[in-house]
């Protein structure tokens, strides 16, 4: 069953500063889909925004502060959910085979709605969206899916059904999958 939250921040807004800001923003900068903020987008970011959509979803409420929900959201649609962290993590795979576009290009091109916009005021915080990267993963590594599923898995089997073999990159660019929270996001 899926649910949606909707977050209070539209694809423009503007952060008040206050003594409750961020450490993110406490420097003026936060970078989109860097959710853990080490500096890199990658798998790590992907299972925060998956972990934070699950615990939200299932009536826990957020775990991630409000600002870092905004970072999340990086199809920009208002909504911190799976379709986030499979952009996040189908981003770094896209760098992990040697491309160097960064997230917020990525992410627009990818994501089919508007640009989020910055906008700053005497009492706002400028939010850029720069990062640098890691890469490390393997596109050609073998992960499992199911005909009917939506997931792929690192585990055969994960749950029920019957498994087939595919590369990463096959199941993330052909197949449209996203990761499986409990054998791939854990």
């Amino acid at each position: 069953m899926k649910f949606n939250k909707i977050l209070s921040f539209a694809v423009s807004f503007v952060c008040l500063v206050s003594s409750a800001v961020p450490p993110a923003f406490a420097s003026g900068v936060y970078a989109l889909g860097d959710l853990n903020e080490d500096g890199y987008v990658n798998a790590s970011d992907a299972s925060l925004a998956l972990s934070d959509y699950a615990s939200f979803s299932a009536g826990n409420g957020h775990i991630l502060e409000d600002i870092l929900l905004v970072a999340g959201d990086a199809n920009f649609d208002g909504v911190l959910n799976a379709s986030d962290s499979s952009l996040i993590l189908s981003y770094y795979a896209y760098t992990s085979s040697g491309n160097n576009e960064s997230f917020p290009s990525y992410a627009n091109r990818n994501s089919g709605n508007l640009t989020q916009t910055e906008t700053t005021t005497s009492t706002t915080t400028t939010i850029t969206t720069e990062t640098t990267f890691e890469t490390d993963i393997d596109l050609s590594m073998t992960v499992y899916y199911t005909k009917t599923g939506s997931k792929y898995h690192y585990e055969n089997p994960c749950g029920r059904g019957t498994y087939y073999p595919c590369t990463l990159d096959e199941a993330l660019n052909e197949k449209g999958l996203e990761p499986c929270e409990k054998c791939v996001l854990h």
